[in-house]
Order: structure tokens, then C-alpha cells, then sequence
């Protein structure tokens, strides 16, 4: 019987994390900005472009893209859209 209990407990905690992470990565896709390639963008010209509204060095700021965005490639498309971590306004 107490192991049923525990068994019981130890599942509704799981569940109860599982909601928060969810949550959580939600709000967060929620807080940055989406931006749209332009023809001649690329990630050097973004991470200076937008340098005065997020706190990452340049090449921080793109692996961070790279890697949010599964960029595989350095080359930009005109009309991709980017997740970039810029707090929306």
C-alpha cells in the first residue's frame, strides 16, 4: 500500500514538472523577436544591427541563432525568418 502511494506521488510530480517545463518554453519562444531576412542580411550584419537591444558578444549572438533557428549553413535566404533573442517590444 505505501509503495502504491509513493508510486502515486512520484508520478503526479512528473506530471507537474512536465506542465511547468512546458510552459515555460512556450513563454520563452514568446519573448523574442521573429525578424525577416532582407536581400545582403547576414548573421554579422543582424547580431550589429540589433547589438544595442541584447547582451551577447557577436559571435555568441549567432551560434545562438544558429543553433535556435537549426541553421546548418552561415547563408541567409531574403524572406527566412529568424528567432533572435531580442526581447519583443
Amino acid at each position: 500500500m505505501k509503495n502504491g502511494v509513493l508510486h502515486v506521488m512520484f508520478f503526479i510530480m512528473v506530471a507537474v514538472l512536465m506542465v511547468f517545463s512546458v510552459t515555460d518554453l512556450s513563454a520563452e519562444e514568446n519573448s523574442y523577436r521573429t525578424i525577416t531576412v532582407k536581400e545582403g542580411d547576414s548573421l554579422w550584419s543582424i547580431a550589429e544591427e540589433f547589438g544595442h537591444k541584447h547582451s551577447f558578444e557577436s559571435k555568441e549572438f549567432i551560434s545562438w541563432v544558429e543553433k535556435k533557428n537549426n541553421l546548418h549553413t552561415p547563408q541567409l535566404q531574403p524572406g527566412q525568418h529568424l528567432i533572435i533573442p531580442v526581447k519583443n517590444s
